[in-house]
């Protein structure tokens, strides 16, 4: 009698698991199929010319080549 309840706990920890993975698996693939937009700008440094593609929502934003603040003009 222990050996069937043994076998059935495995059996429906199994179920279990499978299922959640499952559950998982396909709410990652929704996730994933998300289009993001992604809006960059051009921008370069006053100060070093250097070229970089920043946010469109930032108004000052730091060279990384040379640590200065930049504004948009």
């Amino acid at each position: 009698m222990r050996l069937g309840f043994e076998i059935f706990s495995a059996i429906s920890l199994s179920a279990w698991l499978g299922i959640a993975f499952i559950l998982a698996y396909l709410d990652n693939r929704r996730c994933l199929k998300i289009k993001k937009s992604i809006d960059l700008k051009r921008r370069q440094c006053e100060v070093c010319t250097a070229v970089y593609f920043v946010s469109v929502a930032s108004e000052f934003w730091r060279c990384p080549r040379c640590d200065s603040i930049n504004k948009e003009k």
